[in-house]
């Protein structure tokens, strides 16, 4: 192999190591989240922060709570200072799995998964309580 298509190597190499980086960093689910409840068909319900704590567990909080009737504006910056309403999520094989989810319209505490789709705008957010569970389509503020 000559001296051009070594550095050609190296470099392509560079760049894919680069690039995956780059892609694994966005596939995490910290930020702030559209949560839609299936208590309300799917209506967004609250502006939510998820966050890893100091022991490596996803937890969330509500930052805003939205009108039924209204809409998020993404231009406005967004305050953490709701309640906790989920902690606990493990990460195991791209999910995060474990947790418990406070949901206030049955004010009842679930375990829950998170699944975050592979364009990391999206998360699937699932309760279950014995073998029933509903699941919820949260969106990424942008």
């Amino acid at each position: 192999m000559n001296t051009m298509a070594k550095v050609l190597s190296c470099m392509l190499i560079l760049l894919g190591m680069i690039l995956s980086t780059s892609a694994s960093a966005a596939k995490t689910p910290e930020g702030y989240w559209v949560a839609t409840s299936p208590f309300f068909y799917d209506r967004p319900i609250a502006v939510v922060k998820l966050y890893v704590d100091s022991n490596k567990k996803l937890c969330g909080q509500i930052v805003k709570v939205l009108p039924l009737n209204g809409s998020i504006d993404p231009s406005r910056k967004l305050a953490a200072s709701g309640p906790v309403v989920m902690c606990g999520f493990q990460e195991r094989k791209g999910s995060w799995v474990n947790g418990r989810i406070y949901e206030q319209i049955t004010a009842k505490i679930y375990t829950g998964s998170i699944t975050m789709t592979n364009d990391g705008d999206h998360l699937y957010v699932r309760g279950y309580k014995g073998s029933f569970f509903r699941t919820a389509r949260w969106d990424r503020v942008r």
